[in-house]
């Protein structure tokens, strides 16, 4: 897919090469049958989103847009895993796979703001983000988020300007990290209570606080 990129979303053919053409019209079934029996079956557990997920990660390592095709069905796909991920924190905390699909599935989609619909852009912000910083207790999931809103502050490439969120939308995801970074993942513990579980987390707690005041410096300056 790298030598051979997928052809855009407007485009007739999955490949303009006749040999892959086959090939590349079958990655594309598999992703979207395998969010659709997600979505279908209440009883599935994101891990079984494994296959599909690479499958569409490898799709769109050179070709973001690859995923615009499918931006209706994944969005809701998304919106269903982080629900399951807030209201199930010890499933979650003891399916560690579940949690790298959710930031996988952030990433895929962090750049891509521009072609969502004004409905999906809203719940993407507003409901999957806002509550993911609110609720979440996965120091990982608010890392990933922190890393993308530096992104997105930071305009860094590949992210042409118009990919990113408005300044509204970022003001109201950095209004949503201060409030919650400090209260929820304290890096004030008294270093005589630490044991060494409570090390590491502290550890993971400073360097979430530490990649969010990186922002807010470089947002002051």
């Amino acid at each position: 897919m790298t030598i051979f990129p997928t052809e855009p979303t407007t485009s007739n053919v999955a490949s303009k090469y006749e040999e892959l053409e086959n090939l590349y019209a079958s990655v594309g079934k598999v992703v979207f049958e395998g969010l659709a029996n997600y979505e279908k079956n209440q009883q599935a557990s994101p891990s079984s989103l494994y296959g599909t997920l690479m499958m569409l990660k490898a799709a769109c390592v050179n070709n973001q847009s690859y995923i615009d095709r499918l931006i209706t069905p994944f969005m809701r796909v998304l919106q269903r895993m982080t629900k399951e991920h807030l209201s199930n924190h010890t499933a979650t905390k003891n399916n560690p796979m579940a949690c790298e699909l959710l930031i996988l599935s952030l990433d895929l989609v962090k750049n891509r703001v521009v072609v969502m619909g004004a409905e999906i852009r809203k719940t993407f912000i507003g409901t999957i983000l806002v509550g993911l910083i609110e609720k979440s207790t996965d120091i990982r999931i608010m890392k990933a988020i922190a890393k993308m809103l530096e992104d997105w502050m930071k305009n860094k490439n590949p992210i042409a300007l118009n990919q990113a969120p408005s300044l509204r939308e970022k003001s109201i995801l950095l209004v949503k990290m201060m409030q919650n970074v400090e209260k929820r993942f304290s890096d004030n513990i008294e270093v005589s209570k630490l044991t060494p579980s409570m090390d590491k987390r502290l550890s993971e707690h400073r360097e979430l606080n530490a990649q969010f005041l990186e922002v807010v410096n470089f947002i002051y300056r």
